[in-house]
């Protein structure tokens, strides 16, 4: 089971939200089984039931997105890349955009560029 552990960049990524964009409620760590119905798909019932979203972002009670920042694991662990693209299928089969974004990119970003990046999967883009 993962441990449930609120990181700075999390954090960081609510604050921005919050900030820009006040009307969208965003949660840190929330078990994909609360977000989710259970899927029929037996390769992602670990994860739906175990897994948790680093944030997940909601519109009027609808869960609309969620971001997952991480560390170069998440590109390198063969096993925590086939967790995230498990989680990805997750939010995909259930109409919700799924943002994974290395560590410290947001910051390196000019502002106009971080409000794009985070606006375009809080507003419907795939």
């Amino acid at each position: 089971m993962e441990s449930q552990r609120i990181t700075e960049e999390a954090i960081n990524i609510k604050e921005y939200i919050n900030d820009k964009w006040p009307y969208f409620e965003v949660n840190l760590e929330r078990r994909l089984s609360e977000l989710f119905p259970e899927p029929s798909n037996v390769g992602l019932k670990h994860i739906w039931k175990y897994g948790s979203a680093d944030l997940s972002i909601f519109l009027k009670d609808e869960l609309i997105a969620v971001i997952e920042p991480g560390g170069s694991h998440h590109f390198n662990d063969e096993r925590q890349v086939k967790n995230d693209r498990r989680k990805w299928k997750l939010c995909d089969i259930n109409g919700v955009n799924c943002l994974f974004i290395l560590n410290g990119v947001l910051n390196r970003l000019s502002n106009r560029r971080r409000r794009s990046l985070i606006g375009r999967y809080l507003f419907g883009v795939k």
